[in-house]
Order: structure tokens, then sequence, then C-alpha cells
């Protein structure tokens, strides 16, 4: 076996550490490529297309969550998402009692308008992953062109 020495702040490592640390090196950097390739879809203000929100409900580990009237959740809804109305006077309380700030969430509403105020409640509660669909469910429904 041939050994290179590589003087590394006046430690002496062999091939075989240069090695191990380049595939630790590339396996931390792969590991977080899943993440980031949503993270960077996602505008400052939490609002992500509808490709990166399907992408985001997909991986089942987020609160879905429509701030519609439960009349207009009736005419249709994302399947497995829970209605808080965001109309409703109870509503701080509601999110409150129905979701957990450490998970991510998902949000919606018609067209993007009360799920944006949403989202700034749930922020000042303290939620800290907060995805809000651009345009709403107008536009999840919106056949592609």
């Amino acid at each position: 076996m041939i050994l290179i020495s590589f003087n590394f702040y006046n430690k002496k490592l062999n091939m075989t550490g240069v090695l191990s640390l380049i595939l630790i090196a590339v396996s931390l950097m792969s590991s977080c490529q899943h993440s980031l390739s949503s993270a960077s879809k996602v505008s400052v203000n939490g609002v992500v297309k509808k490709e990166v929100f399907k992408e985001i409900i997909g991986l089942g580990k987020v609160q879905l969550v429509d701030v519609r009237t439960p009349e207009e959740f009736l005419t249709g809804h994302i399947d497995k998402a829970k209605n808080i109305n965001f109309n409703d006077p109870n509503f701080k309380q509601t999110i409150a009692s129905s979701l957990n700030k450490n998970k991510p969430v998902a949000i919606y509403c018609r067209s993007g308008r009360r799920s944006a105020s949403a989202l700034i409640i749930l922020k000042e509660m303290g939620f800290k992953d907060i995805y809000d669909l651009e345009g709403g469910f107008l536009n999840w429904r919106a056949v592609p062109k």
C-alpha cells in the first residue's frame, strides 16, 4: 500500500484519511440536497409556486391547512387538508389547539389573500416553516397551459 502524506495544520493524514474526509464532505452535501432544492424555491415571505407546494405536501411531513370557509371547503379541497376558517373569530385559538408549531405548515385559500394574512398570524404565533400556495386553490385547480 502506498501512503501519501499531507500536512494539514501540523497533522499528517495518509491518503486513506484524505479520501475519508472527501467522502464525508460529499455525503453531507448530498444529504442536504433535497431540502435545499425545495427551500431555494421558497420566496422570502413563504409563498411558493404550485409545483413546489405539491412537492412539499407530497413528502407527507407537513400540516396542510385550507383557511377558506367550510362552505368553500365543501366545494372541493386538496386531499388531506384540514379546514380552519380564517374568518372565524376563534381562528388563532383553533390554530393553537390544532397545529404543532414544530412541524411545517402548508396553507392555502381561494386566491392567496387570506392565506397571506394567515401566514403572518402563524409567524406571529411562533410557527417557523410555513408555505403558502401562490394563487390559492384557483391556481391549484388551473389546467397547465
